[in-house]
């Protein structure tokens, strides 16, 4: 890694120094062509995520398709139910003299179920009930959807912020380090400082790559709560929230006890 003043370019094989710039050059040289491949995402913010997350979530739309099915039932609930028809049909042989006493025997019935009168509103109610229960339940999970997305946009955000502050000063850090290992060793003193620097360096980088596993959690989840493939790439643009007033604890405790979804669904 430090090569003296003897081992210089003028030998008939490249030195380690060579080599490794030009490793070097040819990783920057696939980093730009992949980054030129590959488009960069437009950022979006948290709150046009959180909308396009309600729009394409999967299980909410599974939820829409059973509370549709719930209404088609509640439809069915309120009428009459269906005629009923009987038909049955025999042979008839009775002993005797007379030439009609032997044939086909056939029976035919028609019914009309006619219930009474507080069925029909029974059933209508339990099924309106249903429904309402089941349309509670989403949004109750829409709210849960909403909350958790705006956790993971904030996280991402501050996560690709990170990760991208981490990589500059990392850059630096080679940068310097580059530049050390270019100068001749004129003792113990720049030694010291270029595995000092080394040292620092691998330090950001392991911050560097903890920013970005962190980073790529968020988005995994992100993009599974979107309905998209986990590798699509994503960027979000971070809003800071104004500080809201506080109320007071009486009215924080009216509010939850008229809007908790908990309490709602076992009032119904």
């Amino acid at each position: 890694l430090f090569p003296n003043s003897a081992c210089s370019m003028t030998t008939s094989k490249p030195s380690i120094r060579f080599l490794f710039y030009r490793k070097a050059l040819g990783i920057t040289l696939l980093g730009i062509s992949a980054i030129q491949a590959e488009p960069v995402p437009v950022p979006l913010s948290i709150d046009s995520l959180v909308t396009q997350t309600l729009a394409r979530n999967p299980e909410i739309k599974l939820y829409e398709a059973e509370i549709a099915v719930a209404k088609a039932g509640r439809t069915t609930a309120g009428k009459f139910a269906n005629p009923q028809l009987d038909l049955g049909l025999g042979h008839k042989r009775v002993s005797g003299g007379d030439a009609k006493a032997e044939g086909i025997a056939y029976s035919v019935t028609l019914a009309q179920p006619i219930e009474w009168r507080g069925r029909l509103g029974l059933r209508k109610a339990i099924a309106d009930r249903d429904i309402a229960l089941a349309e509670l339940g989403l949004k109750r999970f829409r709210a849960y959807l909403a909350a958790r997305v705006k956790v993971l946009a904030y996280a991402l955000a501050t996560q690709q912020e990170n990760a991208a502050a981490a990589a500059e000063v990392a850059d630096r850090f080679t940068a310097v380090r580059d530049v050390i290992v270019q100068r001749d060793p004129g003792g113990v003193a720049p030694m010291l400082e270029a595995k000092i620097i080394e040292a620092a360096e691998v330090t950001i980088q392991r911050k560097a790559g903890e920013a970005a596993v962190e980073m790529q959690k968020a988005l995994l989840e992100i993009n599974q709560l979107m309905g998209r493939r986990a590798d699509s790439p994503l960027a979000v643009r971070r809003t800071e929230l104004p500080a809201p007033k506080i109320p007071a604890l009486t009215a924080l405790l009216n509010k939850a006890a008229a809007n908790n979804y908990d309490l709602r669904v076992r009032r119904a």
